[in-house]
């Protein structure tokens, strides 16, 4: 199983270092048959449902809270069972009442480089089975040039791709990662902004309908009993609806086929 492991992070790290070197913005390509990606956030706080999430069939990754209680734990599940692994780093966000949600290692406006990039490095640090990145909250850092800069120079150092939770409407994740070639990817639906099996099931058929007309999309969601049903229901019987289930790694590798 480990060397299985080796070899597919072997294979992650050299599609993400060809990406770096390009340039180039994932969430543009068509891929050459509809595929989705699901990611699942804010793991690392509830031992039970992250294990029922990680259980779940199929490429199905996970974005790992650093410095949560059983973060690493479950990083380094979801790795030997051959998931994708992203940090969900903290970062501030315009309303200064969710910010009490951010838990340790955010991002902060306030932050001068130095601190930034070391608040960067310990939450990379905290989550070393992390191949990818995407933003827990950070309506605000999200549209900061500067920090933005800040945050993809060190993931184009790290050899790290970006998925932007896009939470807000002023994000200038992109511009950053195009600007410091960092391999980019953005959410298109969000699973269950209201926990509601109906509802749920409601956003994943608009994740396949996205899909079948752009080639791709990709979905966030979180480690609530509704969510982990309604994709229990539907992850295994996705080749009836003609779409597949691919991690996010392979969706920025999809830039390297012909």
């Amino acid at each position: 199983m480990f060397e299985q492991l080796r070899r597919q992070t072997a294979r992650y790290s050299l599609i993400l270092s060809c990406l770096c070197c390009i340039g180039v913005a994932a969430a543009d390509t068509i891929l050459p048959l509809p595929a989705i990606s699901i990611v699942i956030d804010d793991i690392g706080y509830r031992h039970s449902e992250d294990l029922r999430a990680i259980a779940l069939p199929g490429q199905v990754a996970y974005a790992v809270m650093p410095h949560s209680p059983y973060g690493r734990r479950m990083a380094r599940l979801a790795s030997a069972a051959g998931r994708v692994v992203l940090l969900h780093l903290p970062m501030q966000a315009e309303d200064f009442g969710k910010n009490r949600m951010l838990g340790p290692g955010a991002l902060l406006r306030t932050m001068n480089r130095e601190q930034f990039l070391e608040t960067l490095e310990i939450n990379l640090r905290a989550v070393p089975d992390a191949i990818g990145v995407n933003n827990h909250m950070g309506s605000l850092i999200s549209g900061e040039a500067e920090q933005m800069r800040w945050l993809m120079e060190m993931l184009y150092d790290k050899k790290v791709f970006y998925l932007d939770s896009l939470t807000t409407g002023r994000s200038v994740a992109r511009v950053a990662a195009s600007e410091k070639r960092v391999p980019f990817l953005k959410r298109d639906v969000f699973l269950d902004n209201e926990r509601d099996e109906r509802l749920i099931q409601l956003q994943f058929d608009k994740l396949i309908d996205m899909a079948k007309t752009h080639g791709r999309a990709i979905a966030i969601g979180h480690p609530h009993p509704e969510t982990i049903a309604v994709l229990a229901r539907n992850l295994a019987r996705l080749d009836s609806r003609g779409v597949r289930l691919i991690n996010p790694a392979d969706m920025v590798g999809a830039l390297l086929t012909p």
